[in-house]
């Protein structure tokens, strides 16, 4: 499963027939549901990146379109 660029935290993907098969042999969706954890502890450049990148989404409307 791909998950798309921007894709937030408690988003809930569907992977159409990649679930259980039912005992008449069908076979359900998959759901799968996005969760964001951040490390409580980051190393030096790690922190420096997200700094940048914070600065750099805050001259924008951060609900605007994201670019890739």
């Amino acid at each position: 499963m791909k998950v798309p660029p921007g894709t937030s935290s408690g988003a809930k993907l569907r992977a159409k027939g990649q679930g259980i098969k039912t005992s008449d042999g069908k076979v359900g969706d998959l759901y799968a549901e996005i969760e964001i954890v951040i490390p409580k502890q980051v190393d030096e450049e790690s922190g420096e990146l997200v700094r940048r990148l914070d600065a750099a989404w805050r001259q924008g409307d951060p609900r605007g379109d994201l670019e890739w």
